[in-house]
């Protein structure tokens, strides 16, 4: 259950929900013409314009506690555009982008060998076999053919490894470090502003309530020096 009562800010946030995705789109649509914002489940919605808020109150009481009502107003404001702008493009824009389908065909393979034994051998022979081909330098060959005689050691089928941490696969530890670094650069992307002024939707004397409702503290005035 939510720890916050957010009924001053409005009868039905399931209304604001879709009127500020609406809004959003509508500037997305003006300056990226073309992308697909045809959703499936409008009930993430929802659940999104939830967690904002739960987060922006949250934040209020880290940052702005003892600030002025008018701060915390305009830091309510703010937080709570950057935060669903955030989750908005990640969700609908970025994730139509050839790099988040790269992540997910690479996560698709990590999860076919984690399931399937055999490939995870096929890869493995393959993988030292060609460390043996490939590479130039003296007793090598040596030190890859230890290397599968220490696997065959805990095997009863050459090449396989039975291990506690499937993760230990030299082509899985491969594949789970691209998508790590894969999953970092995507999470870093720059994301554009597509939220004007929320007022529209959020009165700033419902959002005052919110925060009495909720003993947001505040001091009396209205901006304070932090």
């Amino acid at each position: 259950m939510n720890p916050y009562d957010f009924s001053p800010l409005g009868e039905n946030l399931e209304y604001m929900a879709f009127d500020l995705f609406r809004s959003w789109t509508s500037e997305v649509k003006r300056k990226r013409p073309g992308k697909n914002l045809v959703i499936r489940d409008e009930s993430l919605l929802v659940s999104d314009l939830h967690g904002s808020l739960t987060s922006a109150l949250d934040a209020l009481i880290r940052e702005g506690s003892g600030k002025g009502m008018d701060w915390q107003v305009h830091y309510f404001y703010g937080f709570l555009s950057s935060n669903l702008n955030y989750v908005w493009c990640n969700e609908y824009l970025h994730k139509q982008s050839n790099e988040y389908r790269m992540i997910v065909m690479l996560q698709s393979l990590q999860k076919y060998m984690i399931f399937h034994e055999q490939a995870r051998y096929e890869t493995g022979d393959i993988y030292f076999r060609d460390l043996e081909d490939h590479i130039n330098i003296q007793d090598y060959e040596k030190e890859i053919l230890a290397t599968l005689e220490a696997v065959q050691l805990q095997l009863e089928i050459p090449f396989i490894r039975k291990i506690q941490n499937t993760m230990d696969h030299p082509v899985l530890t491969c594949l789970d470090n691209i998508i790590t670094e894969k999953i970092n650069d995507f999470a870093e992307r720059e994301t554009d502003r597509y939220f004007s002024d929320l007022s529209v939707f959020i009165s700033d004397d419902s959002v005052r309530t919110c925060l009495a409702l909720n003993n947001i503290p505040s001091g009396r005035g209205g901006y304070t020096s932090s």
